[in-house]
């Protein structure tokens, strides 16, 4: 039951530094300098290759896909980095 809830902390704590790092970091730039180049066939492939069908606004679906990304990349650095503070203060 303790490892469950323990599991149920972690999860929720991903989850509010995932929150905080969309609404406090800006992507933008990141984002327009990764898909700056990208032609309109490179987007509706992509988008394609992804989904599996054709998506209407295929610019709009990998922005918001590489925004996710690198969202998540961030969100995985912070929640390390916090939980080795945590490790580190219980030794």
């Amino acid at each position: 039951m303790k490892s469950l809830l323990r599991m149920i902390l972690k999860a929720l704590l991903f989850f509010a530094i995932f929150m905080v790092c969309a609404f406090l970091i800006p992507y933008g730039w990141a984002v327009d300098r990764l898909t700056g180049e990208m032609s309109l066939d490179t987007a509706i492939n992509l988008s394609r290759i992804l989904l599996g069908e054709d998506y209407p606004e295929p610019y709009d679906f990998i922005d918001s896909l590489l925004k996710m990304g690198l969202n998540i990349l961030v969100t995985i650095v912070v929640y390390s980095i916090i939980m080795k503070g945590i490790k580190c203060r219980k030794s």
